[in-house]
């Protein structure tokens, strides 16, 4: 049903009920009329008689008079007639506005404010829930239904946008990381290898070299045992071994430690016995989160004490992540996601997870869901957007 047949029926049917009012308005004022004429020719009638009884003869001025005083009556209530007249004229039309208005209102309302709180509320749930909300019937209305379904096209293509854009994603997430540990291996290879051949050489010279010439042999050897240690320490963090060939467990105790001794941190750490192993894919990016997020610890606060909690869910389907800091500003104001905390978004939402933050008390926290069998980088294959 189109919204203007739908009006122009409404109003024809109030304008119908409009004109029955009026025709019984009509003649019951017609009737009126011709009781008031009535009464007021009576009044005249009597008037004219009750002055001959009094004064049988009358003379030529008195008849003029009289005439005179029954004009002046019958004008009278001719202008009273006629004033009443307008005043219902002017309070049907009135009348008739309202009621339209009044027809018009209670037309739109309920065929408009229904389907809209309908698609209103769908748009939330769609937002809250992550698409899963399923849309409202089509509204009566043809130009909702023409919107509602001009919205289901637009969110459509949304989620293949938003499906084309997790895609590339993850591309660039796997080159990222195949880039990490190409630049790795070749530290390790070149890098390692000449600081390993320096340590020997200063050794060596520290053992056949007097005065200070040895003791700057034994300064090299220690400034290359120390880069040596530098080396190994971003190494790990460029290519988590521990966690493809061991457990992301045992890699972010290795990432927590390293971090503690840095930046002198109290910490606080518990992963639960009984979590089920993540895919290697998955437990690298879960790795990176954990990383950028204990960065902004030590980047956007002054922490002392850093919690790390870890385990599944109640259902088993879920592994939450959990890391806490303190040493932060105490702010009422909304937290911003930053550049590190909307690429800690991006890696989970590619996961299929999510990402919450909270800041109170002087403490942040980072709450981290991710599904424990993940549907896109365990088994799946990554289109290449040019294919």
């Amino acid at each position: 049903m189109r919204l203007n047949h739908l009006l122009l029926k409404r109003l024809f049917v109030w304008l119908g009920l409009w004109l029955l009012l009026c025709m019984a308005v009509l003649k019951a004022t017609g009737q009126n009329d011709v009781t008031s004429e009535y009464q007021n020719s009576l009044k005249l009638v009597q008037q004219v008689q009750d002055s001959l009884l009094q004064n049988p003869a009358q003379t030529p001025e008195s008849l003029n008079a009289m005439a005179s005083s029954l004009a002046r009556a019958k004008s009278g209530a001719e202008h009273l007639e006629a004033r009443d007249d307008f005043v219902l004229t002017i309070g049907m039309l009135l009348l008739m506005g309202l009621g339209s208005g009044v027809v018009v209102w209670l037309s739109l309302k309920p065929m408009l404010d229904k389907p809209l709180k309908a698609t209103l509320q769908w748009l939330k749930s769609y937002d809250q829930e992550n698409s899963h909300a399923k849309p409202p019937p089509p509204p009566v209305l043809s130009e909702l239904n023409q919107l509602q379904a001009g919205i289901e096209r637009l969110i459509a293509t949304l989620q293949t946008e938003q499906q084309h854009s997790k895609s590339l994603y993850q591309r660039v997430v796997k080159v990222q990381e195949q880039e990490r540990q190409t630049i790795a291996q070749d530290l390790h290879d070149h890098l390692g290898q000449m600081l390993t051949s320096i340590a020997v050489n200063a050794a060596f010279l520290t053992k056949t070299t007097e005065g200070n010439a040895r003791d700057a042999a034994l300064a090299i050897q220690q400034q290359s045992q120390d880069m040596m240690s530098w080396l190994r320490s971003s190494l790990r963090e460029l290519k988590p071994l521990l966690v493809m060939d061991v457990s992301l467990r045992d890699a972010t105790i290795d990432l927590v430690e390293t971090w503690a001794k840095r930046k002198g941190w109290f910490v606080d750490f518990a992963w639960q016995d009984n979590t089920p192993s993540l895919a290697k894919d998955t437990a690298v990016i879960l790795f990176r989160v954990l990383q950028e997020a204990l960065t902004n610890a030590a980047r956007h606060s002054q922490a002392k004490h850093v919690k790390i909690l870890a385990g599944a869910e109640s259902t088993g389907k879920t592994l939450i992540l959990i890391v806490e800091n303190d040493g932060v500003a105490d702010d009422q104001r909304p937290v911003l996601p930053s550049l590190g905390l909307c690429g800690i978004t991006e890696r989970l939402n590619g996961l299929g997870g999510q990402a919450h933050w909270r800041r109170q008390d002087g403490r942040f926290a980072l709450e981290c869901h991710c599904p424990l069998i993940p549907e896109n980088l365990a088994n799946a294959t990554v289109q290449d957007p040019a294919g």
